[in-house]
């Protein structure tokens, strides 16, 4: 997603850590600073964010999110400059339609679930239960886990997204 210094996508939280910031570090952040936020986010390889609705006019961005996070041997990415890289904390509640590839994975994952039976709530408990932030539901039976949205997919219009649950 894009953002900007000056209008944030994302307030009242903000911290700002060049040696240990990490998504999970950002989560914890969030959660010590009172209620609950549905949403977090990491920009510029260091600075994390938090609120309860994304603010201004900002869309989410193709390309910008390539700068690791700086917590010891980290491969995770932080956003990047003028990016940020946006989770949603609270439910399961549907973020989006995605762009999908068989050889090009959008979420490059390290867990996946097939089941005949599946459900959002199904693959999003299973996610979780994996620490597995982002969850992603194809042909209405199989469930993707991952870290992030990757390899140049975007989101697109929730109509292309019409294939119904077996």
């Amino acid at each position: 997603w894009t953002d900007d210094q000056t209008s944030r996508i994302l307030s009242p939280g903000y911290v700002r850590d060049a040696v240990s910031m990490s998504p999970r570090r950002c989560e914890l952040l969030s959660q010590k600073d009172g209620p609950s936020y549905r949403y977090m986010g990491l920009e510029s390889g260091k600075e994390c964010l938090w609120g309860e609705s994304l603010l201004g006019t900002y869309a989410p961005a193709s390309a910008g999110c390539n700068m690791t996070c700086p917590s010891p041997a980290n491969t995770e990415i932080c956003g990047g400059q003028k990016r940020i890289s946006l989770y949603e904390l609270e439910g399961n509640s549907l973020v989006g339609c995605a762009t999908d590839d068989v050889n090009s994975r959008a979420i490059p994952y390290t867990y996946y679930l097939r089941d005949d039976t599946m459900t959002r709530q199904k693959c999003f408990d299973y996610c979780n239960s994996l620490n597995q932030p982002i969850s992603g539901l194809e042909y209405g039976t199989e469930c993707f886990c991952g870290k992030s949205l990757e390899n140049g997919h975007t989101l697109v219009e929730g109509t292309e997204c019409d294939f119904p649950f077996a």
